[in-house]
């Protein structure tokens, strides 16, 4: 395993010479108001003040794809959704055992996968990537392992990521190279971004967290290990279509640009959000009617106030809760909220520069389509779900 050490931009950012680039009030265009900072080692600082730029940008939906039809053609829950080739979608069915696959304009085309311990079936599918070559890989938390269908959703082989300590999580197969989240082994309080390749293995990122405390929670008859406080920072990070890896580890408003083949840091994006303290009440809506773990015996829900007091909080609430990059390299970030809110969605250009902040309400992607369409989870008063696919109206 090749190894890098985690540097930090911040000294020789401010140590060096800077070039600041900022537009009047009168400035035209979206981005008017980025400022940025470049120093001599050719890594970008760009900067954006807490003033919001309301974006006119409208999400309309285009067709929605229900659960479970007459004939069986669907799924009963959505554990993950990816968009496989560009223009297909992929349906991760945790209840269901199986992976769903439709095309861009939402009909069935192919489903694969049952209960089971053998070589294509699942006991507890959590998370799926796409593949390069336009099948998809199935991350099994019970069989720990990756099933892989092709394109077609016949399936093709289960392997491991061996060396990576991969629990499940995102995954970008850029062809000869795999950006895959990992651990330590036998530590979890490490967090990695490591890109996986036949003949190596690169630390993109290592993130150290305090060790987690083990909490005992009578109200489910759970014990659980390395349980960090509620709103403790992590390691969030999404793939731009050129081989960018876009990184928020830290409990500011804060994201680091790393760029394949060498995954090297090219820029780091900032916006000074306010900071928003924790507190007890907003960890409990958090936790909400209770959290659920996963055993052999079935799923349990745990008392969302012992949970609190038992696991505590953070001091601050990281504003970064999720990001994603659109075909043309847009980086939308979905600030944090309440379970019953919904949150603010900033948009990023290819640059780093703050282009706007969505109207309240605007779907957070969860995939892209190539032509840009996206796709998002949707869920009912009655808990029934269903895939929604919008295109952006700008």
């Amino acid at each position: 395993m090749t190894g890098r050490p985690c540097t930090s931009i911040a000294g020789s950012l401010f140590a060096a010479t800077c070039v600041f680039v900022t537009a009047s009030c009168g400035g035209s265009g979206p981005e008017a108001s980025a400022t940025t900072v470049s120093d001599s080692a050719g890594v970008a600082l760009v900067e954006a003040s807490a003033q919001q730029r309301a974006l006119p940008w409208v999400a309309e939906r285009v067709f929605t794809i229900p659960s479970l039809e007459d004939d069986g053609d669907g799924f009963f829950s959505v554990s993950d959704l990816v968009v496989a080739g560009g223009d297909r979608i992929a349906v991760l069915d945790r209840d269901g055992h199986r992976v769903v696959l439709f095309d861009g304009e939402g009909n069935h085309l192919a489903q694969a996968g049952e209960q089971g311990g053998g070589p294509g079936e699942f006991q507890y599918p959590f998370s799926m990537f796409a593949r390069a070559d336009g099948g998809v890989s199935v991350f099994d938390l019970m069989n720990a392992r990756l099933e892989t269908f092709d394109a077609s959703l016949e399936y093709t082989e289960s392997e491991t990521l061996g060396g990576t300590a991969f629990f499940g999580g995102p995954v970008a197969d850029l062809g000869t190279v795999r950006v895959v989240s990992g651990r330590n082994p036998g530590g979890s309080a490490t967090e990695r971004i490591l890109a996986v390749s036949a003949a190596d293995t690169v630390e993109i990122v290592r993130s150290v967290r305090a060790d987690g405390a083990t909490v005992t929670l009578a109200s489910c008859g759970m014990q659980l290990g390395s349980m960090r406080p509620i709103f403790s920072p992590r390691t969030l990070w999404a793939a731009g279509p050129d081989g960018e890896v876009f990184v928020s580890d830290t409990d500011r408003f804060e994201i680091d640009v790393y760029r394949a083949p060498d995954f090297d840091l090219v820029r780091r994006i900032r916006r000074h959000v306010p900071v928003q303290a924790a507190n007890a009440d907003l960890a409990l809506a958090t936790v909400g009617d209770g959290m659920r773990m996963m055993t052999s015996a079935g799923t349990r829900t745990c008392d969302s106030q012992e949970v609190v007091e038992q696991q505590g909080f953070a001091p601050t609430v990281p504003p970064i809760a999720d990001l994603i990059a659109s075909p043309t390299g847009e980086l939308f970030v979905s600030r944090w909220a309440l379970p019953d809110e919904a949150p603010p969605i900033d948009v990023f250009s290819v640059e780093g520069n703050y282009i706007g902040t969505l109207p309240a309400g605007f779907p957070f992607p969860d995939a892209f389509l190539a032509d840009g369409r996206f796709v998002v989870t949707e869920e009912d008063e009655l808990g029934i779900q269903s895939v929604g696919v919008y295109s952006i109206r700008k």
